[in-house]
């Protein structure tokens, strides 16, 4: 038998703790008393491109770059005049983001799966070693700061950015986030989580107000973000576009300094999202040390507002010393680093193993695995062009991608795979060759059609061929929330069309069809599902998708990813609908009733032109629910909390996935101040690892909360048939504790609280009274 340990929050030699910057600290103060304040002006003010040369905030900073990084490689001020360097940042929420290629037409970057994929392995050694491998390329490439990883909690299944986030839980998000930070941080990168905090929509992302109450936003919202720089020491944090309650989260000085650094202890720095409507004095006021991007405007707002009293300098040295020990963290660390070889084969090794590992299955009615000699028909786009990552600045370009039918190329149906590619090259054909800023920097991937086979060709591929795969294929990303309409969370008529001839055809034979889920998010499935004899969510797996689809479809590996979000049966059951935005709300003209705003047109750019405050907060009466301002009315009750306290039913629960083989518990119960001590033994016939979760029950009282939350969970190794592994699960004491509004703290109730060992938050294996 062999045991292991979890800690969960102790992630145990993984951490770059920040304890340089207070060592640095009297080194920090002596060049801090060197500096002029236009000077400090310009450290506090970052860049949106080494490139860019209009109006360059620091033009000495910029010309002592060394710098060959192709596309947006965005710098953070210094100050070479006293040896402190330019640094440079990056995109890199799961994989190192270059706009451009190199000379030679590459870009060099691995597209590892989607966060979604990854935290749905429920692995945090395994996004450590991502992270570490993505940080590795970074470093390479002259990056110093990486922006990520992504940490907005999942409150809705249509939020556009949701594949670049990892959980609608906040331990689990806090636990990958800060397995993340901790795989950057071991290359001599600085990590920036982001975006902080309750930044849960794309839709007018820039103005919104989230409107929640300090119980949820503790419990929920920030709490994942809390545990990961406790855990992990962040250098950097992004603070999000959005307001909380009325304020900008970056101009929100209890937010920022009261919680983030006197609660959580927090000794990095803050920066903030790229281009908000926030005003750089204030930012600076609150404590947010670092404005991205900036220009000599913006420098020009800070040392104006010192020297009218509109900012006080001790607010301004401040930010300048945390960044100044940030700068030096940074070179004390890519110094120390070693070096050591990373291939590319090691990374694309790496991000196949981490796809399989997050496929999710979600039925198997005696379908999977496939026998290596079947001859299988592939049907759907996603087939032949798989969606491998998101849309916006959380996409990674890539050299290359394993569609999902070429993981099984010499087992895939001739004909079926001729009626696709034909068309798909006719396609691409058709597309304009790229102009402009996409032909310099890339584009998003083109919207393919969804071509549908003929019912001839349909029925003659069942005769021929053993099995059928059905892909269904969804790509969602920044700057936009999803809808709950065919094409998006619902299958198009076409979709509907397809998987009911496909399974007729087939079924009629004595033969089975999978149906994959190439997809951002989660889409409507108890509609359809009982058509698929199996279904298998690979959500978007990376360059290596389809071979990690090979692996799992035909067995050499046994699926064992868990849901981090629940699937509900219909949309209009999320605790959120009604407080999201549906596309179809109407804005109201700003320009109606005398209100006017500045430069209307793009308020955004506004800022970088001229360095105004903002465009006026619209009053009350021309504010757009879900627009201007969005009520977080389900309060503490999001995702599982909601499902679970209700006893709705759901179509897939919280946790919850199948594998190949099966597992036994034996749960020894309390064996230590707060840890669980569970043995899980492998009693099918394949090879397979098993997720353990750990839930809170809080006492039948008068404070309303959710029946259960996790507070910790475990994976097993790869388990051989009959073997055996002990798990300690460990959760804290706070874990049990609710946010008392009235009195500004954590409480635990009086009463008993219970353990539940489970499989999933509606499994049970086994209830422990907590003495």
């Amino acid at each position: 038998m062999n045991a292991r340990t979890l800690f969960i929050g102790c992630l145990t030699g993984l951490l770059l703790p920040l304890s340089t910057f207070g060592q640095g600290a009297e080194e920090a103060r002596e060049l801090l008393m060197q500096m002029t304040l236009r000077e400090k002006a310009e450290m506090v003010i970052g860049h949106l491109s080494a490139m860019q040369k209009v109006n360059p905030m620091n033009p000495d900073a910029l010309r002592e770059l060394d710098f060959t990084y192709p596309g947006l490689g965005m710098p953070i001020g210094g100050c070479p005049r006293l040896g402190l360097p330019v640094t440079i940042c990056s995109d890199g929420s799961y994989g190192l983001k270059r706009y451009m290629p190199m000379a030679d037409g590459k870009y060099y970057t691995t597209v590892f799966p989607s966060p979604f994929s990854n935290a749905s392995t429920w692995n945090t050694h395994l996004l450590q070693q991502l992270s570490a491998a993505y940080a590795r390329e970074g470093r390479e490439a002259g990056v110093q700061v990486l922006l990520g990883p992504g940490m907005n909690i999942m409150r809705d299944p249509l939020c556009g950015r949701n594949f670049e986030y990892y959980s609608e839980d906040p331990l689990l998000t806090g636990s990958m986030g800060a397995a993340v930070v901790s795989g950057i941080q071991s290359q001599g990168l600085a990590a920036t989580p982001k975006h902080f905090a309750a930044n849960s929509q794309e839709t007018d992302r820039v103005v919104n107000d989230s409107r929640v109450s300090e119980r949820a936003l503790r419990e929920i919202y920030l709490k994942g973000f809390e545990r990961m720089i406790q855990q992990a020491a962040p250098v950097f944090v992004m603070t999000s576009y959005n307001k909380i309650n009325g304020r900008y989260t970056s101009e929100d000085r209890h937010l920022l300094q009261d919680i983030v650094r006197g609660e959580w202890g927090f000794k990095g720095c803050f920066m903030t999202d790229f281009g908000g409507l926030g005003w750089s004095p204030d930012q600076i006021a609150a404590g947010n040390d670092l404005v991205m991007p900036g220009s000599s405007y913006h420098v020009q707002n800070i040392v104006h507002a010192v020297e009218t009293g509109q900012l006080s300098q001790a607010d301004l040295d401040a930010c300048v010393s945390r960044l100044i020990r940030a700068n030096q963290w940074i070179a004390q660390k890519q110094t120390r680093v070693p070096g050591g070889q990373q291939t590319e084969s090691d990374r694309q090794r790496l991000a196949r193993e981490a796809a399989t590992e997050g496929f999710v299955l979600l039925k198997n009615d005696q379908m999977l695995p496939m026998d290596s000699k079947d001859e299988v028909a592939f049907f759907g786009i996603g087939s032949y062009y798989t969606a491998i990552s998101g849309i916006g600045s959380g996409r990674i370009n890539a050299d290359y991608r394993v569609n999902i039918a070429d993981g099984m190329a010499s087992q895939q149906c001739a004909a079926v795979a001729k009626f696709y590619q034909s068309r798909l090259k006719a396609f691409r054909d058709s597309l304009p060759p790229p102009s402009g800023l996409a032909a310099i920097m890339g584009s998003d991937d083109p919207v393919v059609p969804e071509w549908l086979p003929s019912v001839e060709l349909i029925e003659q591929s069942a005769r021929e061929t053993t099995a059928a795969v059905v892909t269904i294929k969804r790509c969602a990303g920044e700057g936009y929330d999803r809808k709950a309409v065919e094409g998006d969370w619902l299958l198009t008529q076409e979709e509907r069309w397809l998987l009911n001839r496909v399974a007729q055809a087939f079924h009629s034979q004595g033969k089975k069809m999978t149906v994959i889920l190439n997809v951002a998010g989660l889409v409507e499935m108890a509609s359809w599902r009982d058509r698929a004899d199996a279904i298998m969510l690979v959500w978007l797996p990376g360059q290596e998708g389809g071979n990690a689809v090979a692996d799992v479809l035909t067995g050499r590996i046994s699926p064992s990813g868990r849901l981090t979000a629940t699937l509900p049966l219909r949309y209009e059951d999320v605790p959120s609908y009604g407080h999201f935005p549906t596309g179809v709300e109407k804005s109201i003209d700003v320009t109606e009733n005398g209100f006017q705003v500045e430069n209307v047109q793009n308020p955004v750019v506004a800022v970088f032109e001229n360095g105004k405050k903002r465009r006026h907060d619209k009053p009350d009466s021309l504010q757009v629910e879900n627009l201007d301002y969005t009520c977080f009315t389900e309060d503490v009750f999001v995702g599982y909390r909601h499902y679970d306290t209700q006893q709705s039913d759901v179509a897939y629960p919280f946790g919850y996935g199948l594998s190949y083989t099966t597992f036994a518990y034996d749960v020894e119960g309390l064996v230590a101040d707060h840890t669980v001590s569970v043995t899980v033994t492998n009693t099918g016939r394949f090879a397979g690892k098993e997720v353990v979760q750990l839930y809170m029950v809080p006492p039948s009282e008068s404070i309303k909360r959710p029946a259960h939350e996790l507070v910790a969970f475990a994976k097993t190794h790869l388990l051989q048939p009959g073997e055996s592994e002990t798990l300690h699960l460990q959760y804290d004491s706070r874990d049990l504790c609710y946010y008392d509004e009235s009195r500004g703290e954590w409480v635990k109730e009086d009463g008993l609280h219970r353990l539940q060992v489970a499989q999933s938050s509606r499994d049970v294996i086994k209830t422990i009274d907590i003495p």
